[in-house]
């Protein structure tokens, strides 16, 4: 209840992108759980709130300084989304390749930045690729009162295959102006 408030109020006070208060949206949710350890992916580009490192830098910074004065061992990496993460954009899509990452599929880049947050390396690694991770997600999942088994919402999407009129290969994908295409399409949240 009190992000919220904190939410309402950076957007009625112009003040968004302060630092001070996305570090409080943030760890207000993180230190109420009793956590000891805390390791976060700060984001910066198209596709994040932070457009450019030094900004996701400085919001590292603050994270790491709080959530450590607050008593938590807290560490930060800035990861780049310039470019989308995985192959699929969307809530329920999302979901769907993260459950493949977690079954031993789903696309290199995912898994690795899995494999960077979890700080086991190759042993993180060898755990997502068996697809040994997947009944623990099943195992937390209903540690929450939920059901794996059951349909995610908003998926089987319909699908529209453009075809290229020439030949090539896709070197970069602007990840902010597909995340607005797939807003516009439905995938996001209009308030």
């Amino acid at each position: 209840p009190a992000d919220r408030i904190l939410y309402a109020l950076r957007d009625e006070t112009c003040t968004v992108e302060s630092i001070p208060l996305i570090t409080a949206s943030i760890l207000s949710k993180k230190l109420v759980e009793g956590i000891e350890e805390l390791v976060l992916d700060v984001k910066w580009g198209s596709g994040a709130f932070m457009k450019t490192r030094a900004q996701a830098q400085a919001l590292a910074d603050s994270l790491v300084e709080v959530g450590n004065g607050a008593g938590v061992k807290t560490i930060a990496h800035l990861t780049d989304m310039t470019q989308p993460l995985g192959e699929k954009i969307g809530n329920a899509l999302e979901v769907e390749e993260a459950i493949e990452c977690l079954q031993g599929g789903g696309p290199d880049d995912l898994r690795e930045i899995c494999v960077l947050l979890s700080g086991q390396g190759d042993r993180a690694r060898e755990v997502l690729a068996s697809g040994r991770a997947f009944p623990r997600w099943q195992a937390l999942v209903r540690a929450h009162g939920a059901d794996p088994e059951a349909p995610l919402q908003g998926a089987g999407c319909e699908e529209h295959v453009v075809v290229a009129d020439r030949s090539g290969e896709v070197t970069c994908c602007d990840a902010g102006e597909l995340g607005w295409a797939a807003h516009r399409l439905g995938a996001g949240r209009t308030r």
